[in-house]
């Protein structure tokens, strides 16, 4: 979360200096080490979602979106990037990272993709913009 918008739990954590190494090698640029952690521990934490689809099929592709965005309670939509992890119950971990235009190249979001959300995601034909669409069928 930005900063000053959350302070009510904290929680420390200690790293051995390899797996600190691989955090400085992974962790985005613009990005600390507290919000990378932060966005992994909500990922796994998230309830899991069931689709039609693998994680082979789905991690590191495009994606257009046009979701609900509850933290600003708006509608959203754009583009970005699928990050998927497999979980051992079979569900998958689902989250969209986006760039907006208007911000600093160095600033994205993360939504994490609730688990009613397996039936929104479409694959789209060759040649499209994106591989998947995901569109809320509320919005």
């Amino acid at each position: 979360m930005p900063k000053g918008q959350s302070k009510d739990i904290q929680i420390g954590v200690r790293f051995k200096p390899e797996d600190d190494n691989q955090l400085d090698r992974i962790v985005g640029k613009g990005e600390s080490k507290a919000q990378w952690v932060r966005e992994a521990a909500r990922l796994l934490a998230h309830d899991g979602v069931n689709c039609d689809y693998t994680v082979e099929e789905l991690d590191r592709k495009k994606v257009m979106f046009k979701i609900w965005w509850e933290d600003k309670r708006m509608p959203i939509e754009g583009t970005g990037t699928i990050m998927a992890l497999q979980m051992g119950d079979g569900s998958l971990k689902i989250q969209i990272q986006s760039q907006s235009d208007d911000e600093e190249p160095d600033v994205y979001y993360r939504f994490l993709m609730p688990p009613e959300a397996g039936p929104w995601l479409k694959k789209l034909p060759k040649g499209s913009k994106c591989d998947f669409s995901v569109v809320d069928p509320s919005l």
